[in-house]
């Protein structure tokens, strides 16, 4: 979600100050839709602790992550803690938001560095090389991107040394 929202203040232009962009797991420019069960499946995610846990560990981190149980605990109470409208707005109508067409009258003139992680489900590698990364390219930006093996979509949380280097890079 907040990718997009990076990608989106990008390309209004507005910002004379940025001068280089990262973006972790990010969702794509386009709007994009899922199937009704899976919708609904996602508004529900975040409804109890067993829910948000199961989310967690199954869909969140990748597959044999060794994030420490405690640090699972406060990332399943944030989410518990969160704004019910807020849980529900991106399946209800975030994802859909199509900002795509943006970027035919701009012109990237900034770096973009774009982390992924190999194991995620929610924004697979493939999808963001072909939906972000060929899209910014597209768009004038220097791209680069990086993927961190094993690695699902909560990637300060599982590689944050990796992406403090990101962040540190030139």
């Amino acid at each position: 979600m907040g990718g997009k929202i990076a990608q989106l203040l990008a390309v209004r232009d507005n910002l004379p100050a940025l001068k280089r962009l990262v973006l972790l797991a990010p969702a794509p420019l386009e709007g994009f839709q899922l199937p009704p069960d899976m919708r609904e499946q996602q508004k529900s995610a975040y409804g109890s602790r067993e829910a948000a846990e199961f989310v967690m560990r199954n869909v969140l981190l990748g597959p044999g992550s060794k994030v420490a149980s405690a640090t699972i605990d406060v990332l399943v109470e944030d989410c518990l803690a969160g704004d019910d409208g807020a849980k529900k707005a991106w399946p209800e109508y975030a994802m859909e938001e199509d900002y795509l067409r943006m970027l035919d009258s701009v012109q990237l003139k900034i770096p973009v560095a774009v982390v992924v992680g190999s194991a995620d489900v929610v924004e697979p590698k493939d999808n963001v090389k072909r939906r972000v990364v060929r899209v910014l390219e597209n768009a004038g930006a220097s791209v680069s991107l990086r993927i961190l093996n094993g690695v699902g979509h909560l990637l300060p949380v599982e590689a944050a040394k990796d992406i403090s280097e990101v962040l540190l890079a030139e």
